[in-house]
């Protein structure tokens, strides 16, 4: 009762083998059912799922498993006689509540990553018009050099959600306080690192991925590359703030402010 928030509880009581169960419907209800509608009981007055186990075909046992409450049942043994499509028909009906949850909660993620790739099309169009195909392979570098240096800071805060939707769950807001300070200081501070390395070493590693046909248009083209990855790096601290508080408000289930951060990275 106390301590972190589970999502559910989850036992293993195999009830049959290959064709039948090891004993009635009527037995079940008399000895086990009984024993499994408490273990259900107690899930859902704590705010959380029950899951059951069961080999064997217990295609019988089913409607008295529903009737309890039972929030999931595996593994469905097909090669047992289970019949998942018999068993979709009749009861599992989808909770929609739960589904719209699901979605709220990606809608930020989705958010980003279509704000990502708008506007990695939007410079390709715009490089296409002015600059060339050299300059759109150089936009797809520098995106994949970003994205290299990017990573420790994306784990990171995709580490931290999870952390802090268990403290939140738990109402350990003292912790959430305390990890999301950790996030936002480790986030500025490896930004401000991958800038640095960036502006150090970015000229080099840029001009690794880039030929033409004259010394003086390569050089060109690499110092457009170079400028480019000095505004990306100057921007950098406030992008990783923007990742590390999302990813806090992701853990506490607000999508809103999420959501419109991924309009301001646009």
């Amino acid at each position: 009762d106390a301590g972190y928030h589970f999502d559910e509880i989850s036992w293993p009581d195999d009830m049959g083998y290959k064709g039948t169960t090891f004993f009635s419907p009527a037995m079940y209800r008399g000895i086990v059912k009984p024993f499994h509608k408490r273990a259900v009981e107690w899930a859902h007055n704590r705010g959380i799922y029950a899951r059951l186990h069961s080999c064997g075909n217990i295609m019988t046992l089913v409607p008295d498993i529903v009737a309890i409450g039972m929030d999931a049942l595996n593994p469905l043994e097909i090669k047992a006689g289970m019949d998942p499509l018999k068993l979709k028909k009749e009861y599992m009906l989808p909770d929609w509540k739960l589904l719209r949850e699901i979605t709220t909660l990606g809608l930020p993620g989705f958010i980003m990553a279509g704000t990502n790739c708008l506007v990695q099309v939007t410079c390709n169009a715009t490089l296409k018009i002015y600059g060339g195909d050299m300059y759109i392979g150089i936009m797809t570098v520098i995106n994949s050099v970003r994205e290299i240096f990017g990573l420790p800071v994306n784990g990171l805060t995709s580490g931290a959600q999870p952390v802090i939707s268990f403290n939140y769950g738990a109402k350990e807001y003292g912790r959430i306080r305390s990890g999301t300070s950790w996030a936002v200081l480790l986030s500025v501070v490896t930004s401000a690192v991958i800038a640095a390395m960036m502006l150090i070493f970015g000229r080099d590693i840029t001009m690794l991925f880039i030929s033409a046909d004259s010394a003086e248009l390569e050089l060109a083209a690499g110092e457009t590359a170079y400028r480019y990855l000095c505004i990306m790096s100057s921007c950098l601290p406030v992008l990783y703030l923007l990742h590390a508080y999302r990813s806090a408000l992701q853990g506490m289930g607000n999508v809103l402010i999420p959501m419109l951060s991924g309009g301001m990275e646009l």
